[in-house]
């Protein structure tokens, strides 16, 4: 992704969840890259601590709300504007998400 401040916001919705955890310390530079100073980004990701290929094939990294302040403490030019959980009914099961808005602040 070669995008230069060209986005006002980016909807990254259950997108990242597919990026191998050391993978975001470079796939995140290049959002915050792409975003307009004052852009805004979303994300949601899975709440949990599993990180591996489901049994269908897909890769999944699942996040804390501490292992993603660990992530994004690392890029001070975003800054959180909230922070929430949601839970998803699938399969007759639950599963919660984490979703966060930040503000790119330079």
């Amino acid at each position: 992704m070669q995008f230069r401040e060209e986005f006002d916001g980016i909807w990254a919705c259950a997108s990242l969840l597919h990026i191998p955890k050391h993978d975001m310390y470079d796939v995140i530079p290049r959002l915050i890259r792409a975003l307009k100073p004052g852009g805004i980004l979303y994300l949601s990701l899975k709440e949990g601590e599993e990180e591996g290929m489901a049994d269908d094939g897909r890769f999944f990294c699942d996040y804390t709300r501490e292992s993603l302040q660990e992530v994004f403490e690392n890029f001070p030019s975003l800054h959180e504007l909230a922070f929430w959980r949601t839970e998803e009914i699938q399969n007759g099961g639950r599963q919660p998400w984490l979703n966060l808005l930040f503000r790119k602040t330079e």
